[in-house]
Parts: C-alpha cells; structure tokens; sequence
C-alpha cells in the first residue's frame, strides 16, 4: 500500500511537471500570435482582412482559455491552487465584470441586468482575479445557455459581523435550463448537462468545477456554488464568499497616477531570449509612447544597468545563460536600482513562480501571451505615467464636449466618433435618471456602479463637465456621508453634454446627406433597392460591381451592415432599414 501511494505521489508530480512544461511551450508561440495580430489589428485593413484578424483573435483567445482551465484544474488536482489577499475596489470589480459581459450579451441580444441591494463595502480584501474568474464564468454561462428572456447579476451584502463581510453573488437565467439528475454532476470535470451542449455550444466542462473548487477555497471550505434550475424556465447559480473589509486609502493608492514619469520620456529595457518575442513585444511597448532598449540575454541585461538608468524593466524569466531570477537579483545589487520597477515576463504559470519573482527582488507579474492592454496597465501603474488629457487641451477645448480633441484622439475618423455618440446615447441615454433614482431611494452602490460608466465614457469623449461633476458625485458617495449628494450639477452638465452630442449627431447626418447628394450617389442607392424591393437576387452581383462607390459614400458602420445583408440576400432588411440609408 505505501509502494502504491509512492508510486501515486511520482505520476501526479510527473503529470504536473509536464502540463507546466506543455503550458510554457504552448504560451511561447501564442504569445507571438497574438503580439503581431495585435499590430496587424492596428494597420490600414480592409473589412475581409479585420473580420480574418477578429476570428484568429477570437481562436487565440479561446485557445488561452483552454490552456489556462487545463493548468487550474491540474492545480485542484494537486492541492495547489493559491489565492492571493490584496485589497480592492469591489463597486470597481463588479462594474468591470458586468461592462465585460454585457458586450457578450448584446452580442445575442440578450440584456444583462445588474441588481445591488444591502450596504457593500467599498473595499475589501481578497483575490479580485479569481472571484473575476468565477464570476465571468457563471455570467459568460448564462448567457450562452439563454436564446431568450434575460440574464441578472446580483450582488447583496448577506452578513456584516466588525471588519468582516459575507457577500452573495448570484447569476440566474431564463435558458434552456438543467435536468434535475444532472445538478450535481455538472460540477464534475468533463461533464456538461447533455451530450447535445457540447455539440451546439462547446467548452470542455471544466469551468463549473474550477469555479466551485475556487469559493470552497476561498471560503476554507464553508460556502460552495448551489445551483437551483427548472426545465425550459432557466437557472440560478449562487455563492457566498467571505471578505475583510479593507481601508478605502489602501485600494484607492494602487491605482493613483496623478504624478509620475511623462510617457514619451519614459525608457524600458525589455530583456528577452526569444528573438521573436523581443520583436513584437519592443513593438507593441512602442504603440505605447514608450522608448526601448532591448536585451536578449540576463548578462547583457546587467553590462546595460551599469551604464544606462531605464525607467523600467521588463525581464523574461526562462533564459539560458542566467534566469530571470537570478538577473533580478545581481541588477537589485547595483547602485540606484533599488527603486527601479522590474515586472517579470513568461510563459510559466505554475504555482510558486510569482512568489519566486517577489522573493528575487520584482515588482509584478505578466504571463504569456499577454493581452497588450493588460500589460499597458501594468506599465502605467508602476511608472504612474499621466494618463490625463494635457492641460493645453483642457484650456483651449470646449468643455462641454471637445469635438477637436476627441477626432484627434480617434486619429480624425468622424464615423467612428458618430458611432461612438450613437451608442453611448442609445445605451447611456438614461442613465442619468437611474443614477438619481438610486440615490434618492438610498441605493448609493447602484448609484455608483452605473457613475462608473459615465465617468469613463465622458472621458473618453472629452466631456469634461459632466466628467468632472461625475467624478465628484462618486466621491461623494464613496464618503462617509453619501446622504449629502447633491445631484443638481450633474444633472445640468448631463443635459448640456447630451445636446451638445445630440446636435453634432444632426449635423454629421446632414453632412453625409450633403456629401452623398454631391457626389450623386442617390441613384446608386436607388438601384440598389429597385432590385431588393423586386427580390431580385441579381442586387448581389449590381452590389459588388459598385461595392468600391458603396464604401466610399457611406458610413463605416453601416456599409458593413449592408454588405452583411446582401452576403445572406436578406433582400427585405435591406429596403425596410432606415438607418441604413440615413
């Protein structure tokens, strides 16, 4: 019996060597798929070769998944998953996660609904990337499994005991629903409800059970994920998880940048063996304003230190000659780089490397294939690079809403910036009046939650008033007294910021009405819907002998909707849509 379990213990650490070593030769050549996708992504493409760069993105993507819910489940297997205990923004989390997903469920219109009730934290301390993972899992599941109907995302505080906190987190769903036989067995590894749902949705039935071994860890085994579901009427998936409640200062630090290097000055040694991913990689930071020096070795990597001072370090962790670790270390010992930011870079994942890379002397941790934004994020937070608009713009712009700056920012595209008001008014359009519901019913975490939004989307289209007073009435309500809101200015900067974008929208229509007139495209147009109207199927072949007349007299958006339309000859869509022909 004791040969037997020696014999165990050598197959399960044999399998776990492997899959760590499967996982580091996987990541390596998807990481340079996905760095030049990205740079291929930003070029001048036509609409074929962006919907070949989203699907490869999307097959990456799932690819990533696949290989990261192999890892997890072999660290469940071995009794090594980790939770991390650091203090986060929780309103933050569940806003990201939701704004995350509802882009999912738009895709299938179907609406996702967020509902908050009992007095949340602010802040709490915790693992925000794994309670991320469980929550984008059951979400991204209900979504998936429902064709009609809605999803709802709940949040309530369900027990305040001093510094501690119970929160239920629930996903429930008007889907297809689960046999009663199969509740528990969905939670096992593999398994799904019915043969039939790997074939129409796919997966690998590994998420329910990563998830649920995920809450009993968090929870040391107290709380697990309960499901409750009904045949044809949908299902519910809740848990608990318990929290310290953190000191808002702690959590709101992580994320200051207000002061910090300007990002056109700011030097990065990137460090890497790998000739291609020193290629991409040196790219991508590059896209981000950054100035690079590159080093493809660690001893390199120390000869550079001694006499340059980078801003930072990005150093890859596999590498021959000395590892990254022990590079850490010798560049730790020389003088002035106490301070310097060193963020470690690798394709291994497995359990310890992350302490391993702290313990040497670095600041952070990035794992191949990174997703650029992610790692743009990281940069920004150790360098505390200014992410604000410059003052010079803020001064001379229309505070309202800053028409210049913001073409400027979208590289002058004015289709994209009309698609930008059209969503943000269509989607947004209420959110004003939700935001002061809520407060006046007391509500001030769903106040925040939707605040969130508007803050970020004001931002980004240089609507700086309403910016700002958003960003006021969140402190207010992070404070201790939120019961001090005064909405009257927002609620002022919101209708001059929706006037203000609802007449630049007025006047792009006419605009594109004036320029397609000009250039005598209406019997183009008229052509074309004489053959829809007729279901005569030779509109498909007049459309693509005038597709290049077609794409330059209308909008981006909408040519890609028509060429869609006649791609399915969905003739009657064509001649019933209005906006298309706006």
């Amino acid at each position: 019996m004791w040969q037997a379990k020696e014999e165990a213990d050598r197959a399960n650490s044999a399998k776990s060597d492997f899959l760590a070593q499967m996982s580091h030769e996987l990541r390596t050549p998807l990481n340079a798929i996905t760095g030049y996708l990205y740079m291929l992504s930003n070029t001048s493409l036509d609409d074929t070769q962006k919907r070949y760069c989203t699907n490869i993105n999307t097959a990456s993507e799932n690819l990533l998944g696949l290989i990261n819910n192999v890892l997890d489940f072999s660290k469940i297997e071995s009794g090594s998953l980790q939770l991390e205990y650091t203090d986060f923004d929780l309103v933050k989390l569940i806003s990201d996660t939701y704004s995350i997903m509802e882009s999912t469920a738009i895709a299938k219109d179907i609406p996702l609904r967020l509902d908050i009730s009992g007095n949340l934290p602010n802040f709490v301390c915790g693992d925000p990337l794994r309670l991320r993972q469980v929550l984008v899992n059951l979400i991204g599941n209900a979504v998936k499994f429902t064709d009609r109907g809605e999803v709802v995302f709940s949040c309530k505080c369900q027990e305040t005991k001093g510094r501690s906190v119970v929160i239920m987190f629930s996903v429930s769903d008007s889907g297809e629903g689960i046999p009663q036989d199969r509740l528990e067995s969905i939670f096992e590894p593999f398994i799904q409800s019915d043969a039939g749902v790997t074939r129409r949705h796919g997966g690998t039935g590994l998420g329910l059970p990563i998830s649920q071994s995920i809450v009993k860890a968090a929870s040391g085994g107290k709380y697990s994920i309960e499901v409750t579901s009904q045949l044809g009427k949908g299902s519910c998936f809740s848990f608990l998880m318990p929290f310290d409640i953190a000191e808002p200062s702690q959590a709101q630090n992580e994320n200051d940048t207000s002061q910090g290097v300007p990002v056109e000055k700011a030097v990065i040694l990137l460090v890497d063996d790998n000739s291609v991913n020193l290629d991409i990689e040196s790219e991508i930071l590059g896209t981000y304003g950054l100035q690079v020096d590159t080093a493809d070795s660690g001893s390199k990597a120390i000869e550079y230190c001694n006499s340059h001072s980078p801003d930072m370090i990005i150093l890859d962790l596999h590498m021959p000659d000395m590892d990254g670790y022990e590079t850490a270390r010798h560049i730790r010992e020389l003088p002035d780089f106490g301070l310097t930011p060193i963020i470690a870079l690798t394709a291994d994942v497995v359990s310890g490397i992350e302490q391993k890379a702290y313990e040497a002397g670095m600041d952070g941790y990035i794992s191949k294939p990174f997703r650029p934004d992610d790692l743009r994020k990281m940069i920004y937070k150790h360098l505390h690079i200014r992410r604000e608009m410059p003052e010079k713009a803020t001064e001379q712009g229309d505070e309202v809403f800053d028409c210049v700056a913001c073409l400027d920012a979208l590289g002058g595209s004015k289709s994209i910036l009309f698609d930008i008001i059209k969503r943000f008014i269509s989607e947004h359009g209420s959110d004003q009046k939700y935001i002061c519901q809520h407060i006046e019913a007391g509500n001030y975490m769903n106040a925040r939650i939707i605040l969130h939004d508007v803050i970020g989307i004001s931002g980004n289209l240089c609507c700086r008033k309403l910016h700002e007073s958003a960003k006021a009435l969140s402190d207010i309500l992070k404070s201790d007294a939120p019961q001090n809101a005064d909405t009257k200015d927002f609620e002022e900067q919101w209708e001059k910021a929706v006037s203000r974008l609802e007449e630049f929208l007025q006047l792009d229509d006419d605009s594109m009405v004036q320029n397609a007139e000009s250039q005598k495209n209406s019997q183009l147009v008229k052509e074309l819907l004489d053959l829809c109207k007729a279901f005569d199927i030779s509109a498909a072949e007049y459309f693509q002998q005038h597709r290049a007349e077609f794409k330059e007299c209308m909008e981006k958006t909408k040519f890609r909707q028509l060429e869609e339309y006649i791609n399915r000859y969905d003739l009657l869509s064509i001649t019933q849509s209005e906006d298309l022909w706006r």
